[in-house]
């Protein structure tokens, strides 16, 4: 079939555009009430085998099940197995694991042999499923049966494709020296293949073994050259997807800034989630992104949704957090928000609301309920204190172990940490159940900020640890703890005017906003102060 060789060339050469109206024209062909069963399993086999390229898996499950039904119900079984495998592959490339184990189960097994590509197939496709699981020594002994597979067929295009998959395996046991070996006979290989999505594939994999390997420079640029080429061809899959791997790589790029706007595509096309959460990379299109530091402020892509205060579903999602946003119980938010009334009728209010603010956010999961605990997905959900948190983590990381880290990681961390707290959690919030969570999330900042003084005193540099105390103090007047290290920086570098300035400043904010004095601890080193400043005049 001539079209059946032209989609097939077009699937494999990456030319997609082409692949589709090829296979369209197919399906107008079909429409013909004679058409015959040998080429109605022929188009469905084109089908399945272009949307799994794509990485379009319900359309390329869709068309296996009617290329099956055709086989079945006929007994035309020419292309059932090559049909079935793409199927497989669609799901592998879903990461529906489940999928693909049905799938399998519905191989005539018998047939496999008598053709080979087939038999290619369903080795290249074990090996994948064995590399989602983890399972490397599987995955490592299904490639090898498929590259002898397509050498035999003298295929050098599939037998590199074997061999691409083996060097991230032989990576993934540790064999380092085997891998980058690997990886120069498939350049040499490749040289011989005209075919983009080939290349991009490769330079995507090489990326990924090159940084592992720290050879960064030389990944980085093979990930400039791949998603520069992902976005010309418009590339969002291939067949071995590793999430993980395309996960790790578009974070990288993100921070390298390499190819923005295609990798924001890119992971929101394919639902991109990296093992640790990115939250400290600005440009990560997250679904919803919530302030909770200073003004409220609520932004949802999914719904265009921007909010910044008011109504009951807003005071179900900031309970939430000030709860903790992670398995809180309903019973504790219907207590705080829907308190003196019966519990049945608690119960009711809760649902609709939760109801109204899963509209207002614009799809379910991004808040969710799970036996009866309520969680903010941090898949799909960005939150000022998580990304505060992390910066905070790797920040005393970096200050703890300094050669693991760049020189000036804790700077660029402190700022990120400056970046997320811009003020009290729900500032200007005046419900009893947000405060536990303002003073937590307040004396954890103080002690950063001491931790960030400490470190560029220690340097040799108090003057940036005064520039962070004061930059402190803007973004919560009411910390009093950063008032006292500000006064002891002064103190130690002998400019007592500016420390006694700093401790009256305390005194006019806590007697304006709480008519109260500063604590016994600040007064007693203004008292101190004061006696310095005596025994000089």
């Amino acid at each position: 079939n001539v079209d059946q060789i032209l989609a097939s060339g077009c699937v494999w050469t990456g030319r997609f555009q082409m692949a589709k109206s090829v296979t369209d024209n197919m399906l107008a062909k079909a429409q013909s009430i004679d058409i015959s069963p040998v080429a109605l399993s022929t188009l469905r086999n084109v089908e399945a085998m272009y949307y799994m390229t794509v990485g379009e898996c319900d359309e390329c499950i869709a068309a296996v099940r009617e290329g099956m039904k055709v086989a079945d119900s006929t007994g035309v079984k020419i292309w059932r197995n090559s049909t079935i495998l793409f199927g497989v592959a669609g799901a592998l490339g879903a990461g529906d694991l489940k999928l693909a184990d049905e799938l399998i189960a519905e191989i005539d097994r018998v047939a496999l042999p008598n053709r080979r590509f087939d038999l290619w197939w369903m080795h290249y496709n074990m090996a994948w499923q064995a590399m989602l699981k983890n399972d490397v020594l599987r995955a490592h002994q299904e490639l090898r049966n498929s590259r002898r597979i397509a050498n035999d067929m003298g295929l050098p295009f599939f037998k590199t494709m074997s061999n691409l998959a083996l060097a991230q395996v032989l990576l993934k046991c540790g064999d380092e020296r085997k891998c980058i070996a690997l990886m120069s006979q498939i350049r040499d290989a490749a040289k011989h293949i005209s075919n983009r999505l080939f290349e991009f594939v490769s330079l995507v994999n090489y990326a990924d073994i090159a940084i592992q390997v720290g050879r960064k420079k030389s990944g980085l640029n093979a990930l400039r050259y791949a998603f520069g080429l992902g976005r010309e061809k418009s590339y969002y899959h291939y067949v071995w997807w590793q999430p993980q791997v395309i996960a790790n790589l578009c974070v990288i790029a993100l921070e390298e800034g390499i190819e923005v706007d295609y990798v924001k595509e890119l992971i929101s096309r394919r639902g991109i989630v990296p093992d640790r959460a990115p939250l400290n990379i600005p440009e990560w299109p997250w679904a919803c992104r919530i302030r909770t530091f200073g003004q409220f402020d609520l932004e949802c892509n999914t719904a265009g949704t921007r909010a910044k205060s008011g109504g009951k579903p807003l005071d179900l999602l900031k309970a939430t957090i000030a709860f903790g946003a992670r398995d809180v119980p309903i019973e504790r938010i219907a207590d705080v928000l829907w308190p003196n009334i019966d519990s049945d009728y608690a119960h009711r209010s809760f649902n609709t609301t939760l109801h109204r603010l899963r509209k207002q956010l614009g799809d379910d999961r991004i808040i969710l309920l799970n036996q009866g605990q309520l969680s903010l997905n941090d898949k799909m959900v960005w939150l000022d204190i998580w990304a505060f948190d992390q910066a905070i983590t790797e920040f005393s990381q970096a200050i703890r172990y300094p050669d693991d880290f760049d020189a000036i990681a804790p700077e660029q961390l402190a700022e990120d940490i400056m970046e997320a707290y811009r003020g009290p959690f729900l500032s200007g919030n005046q419900e009893s159940w947000a405060i536990p969570q303002q003073e937590q999330m307040r004396n954890r900042f103080v002690r950063f900020i001491g931790d960030v003084g400490h470190h560029f005193s220690r340097i040799g540099q108090p003057e940036k640890a005064i520039d962070f105390y004061h930059r402190g103090i803007d973004a919560d007047e009411m910390a009093e703890g950063l008032y006292r290290k500000l006064m002891l920086a002064f103190r130690d570098l002998n400019r007592i005017a500016e420390a006694i300035e700093t401790y009256n400043r305390c005194k006019r904010t806590l007697n304006s906003a709480l008519e109260i004095d500063p604590s016994t601890e600040t007064t007693a080193i203004y008292e101190t102060l004061m006696d310095d400043k005596k025994a000089k005049a």
